[in-house]
């Protein structure tokens, strides 16, 4: 994946975490509102993830982090 591809994903996955944050901060349920941080945690960890690339047997494998 380019670096372009690449950033443009990592936006799309904090600007998810930011309204899924912002939604939690106006639910009343506490159940509700836990959820929805922690799916926002879950598109932070995405964002900051390497992009994957194809492996040699065909599939996709995770870059080594530095």
């Amino acid at each position: 994946m380019s670096g372009e591809l690449h950033n443009n994903r990592a936006a799309h996955y904090v600007e998810q975490a930011e309204r899924l944050q912002s939604l939690a901060k106006m639910e009343t349920q506490p159940r509700a509102r836990a959820r929805l941080v922690e799916l926002a945690d879950e598109y932070r960890q995405l964002a900051d993830m390497k992009p994957r690339k194809p492996s040699p047997t065909g599939g996709w494998m995770r870059e080594a982090a530095d």
